[in-house]
């Protein structure tokens, strides 16, 4: 009886150790994930300063595992935005941003092909956002680069051998430094602002920052 009771936890231990091999030493990740909006606002009345646009971030990613089911990589970024004010402050604001950074991943298996993974990130972004009016006039521009420390959950689901669907929520905790530059279009000189503090995306408004994206494993 005790023989059976362990052969039946050495089978038991050497199963949940196949199930949580997900990713092997050695294997690369080539991913990425993307993100795009749509802003249709009438203002009411008369539809005075309506505003529309549209914005959309892309994000690359590549790492190899240093561990089983422990990646490191970098990460890169991009993204734009255009938006336009109608009515009695007709106007056009053009938004420019990138990034590069480094970041370590974990990965725990939840169920069959169903696994978690929490994510630490450093990187260094810029951007850049320029207000024009109708006649093509620039009224401000404004310039940022940041540096943070990021801390992301996701969920990874195997659709395919070397493919997996991915849902994250990016900067759920997030430490960050700022320096920001700001010019109004006028001959005084621009003003400068540094910032440095902790923001979180646990918010009433969770489901809209969620990233859907994808990682080749090989």
């Amino acid at each position: 009886m005790k023989s059976k009771i362990t052969i039946l936890f050495i089978s038991f231990f050497y199963c949940s150790q196949f199930v949580n091999a997900q990713i092997t030493k050695g294997s690369i990740l080539l991913g990425g994930a993307a993100s795009f909006s749509h802003t249709d606002y009438h203002y009411v009345p008369n539809n005075i300063n309506d505003q529309i646009g549209n914005g959309g971030n892309i994000y690359i990613s590549g790492g190899k595992a240093v561990s089983e089911n422990s990646v490191t990589g970098v990460n890169l970024q991009f993204g734009s935005a255009n938006y336009s004010y109608n009515g009695s402050l007709a106007q056009k604001q053009k938004s420019i941003n990138y990034g590069a950074g480094v970041f370590y991943r974990k990965y725990k298996t939840l169920a069959k092909d169903f696994y978690f993974f929490l994510e630490g990130d450093l990187g260094y972004s810029y951007s850049r956002q320029k207000q024009i009016d109708s006649t093509g006039n620039e009224l401000s521009k404004n310039t940022q680069f940041s540096v943070a420390l990021s801390l992301l959950p996701g969920i990874s689901y195997k659709v395919l051998k070397n493919l997996n669907l991915e849902v994250t929520l990016p900067n759920m905790f997030s430490l960050q430094y700022s320096d920001a530059k700001i010019n109004n279009g006028t001959s005084a000189p621009p003003s400068k602002s540094n910032y440095i503090g902790f923001t979180s995306n646990l918010n009433a408004s969770l489901l809209q920052n969620l990233f859907v994206g994808f990682r080749l494993i090989f």
